[in-house]
């Protein structure tokens, strides 16, 4: 069995070689936006479109919502987690 696992990425390519910090740095930056972005089509969706969806839609739309602020709430947390174990080694 292979105990080194390489990660790679279409987009980013391999992550060998990046530091820890590199990684977090680059989720941290990259997560927001498209969350960011999904959250506010979905809000738009049931500002703009609420009465043409049933109500299945529109709970299922609720729903993606509160997904993404549950996202975006453990990545909050994870990043101030992060920061605050960043102070402690100095």
């Amino acid at each position: 069995m292979n105990d080194e696992t390489h990660i790679s990425d279409p987009q980013w390519g391999s992550f060998d070689g990046w530091t820890p910090t590199d990684l977090l740095n680059t989720f941290f930056s990259e997560s927001l936006t498209p969350l960011t972005s999904s959250k506010g089509w979905a809000e738009l969706l049931l500002a703009d479109a609420a009465e043409s969806l049933t109500q299945h839609q529109q709970e299922m739309i609720q729903q993606i919502r509160m997904n993404i602020d549950r996202v975006l709430a453990l990545r909050q947390a994870l990043l101030e987690e992060c920061k605050k174990r960043m102070q402690n080694k100095t």
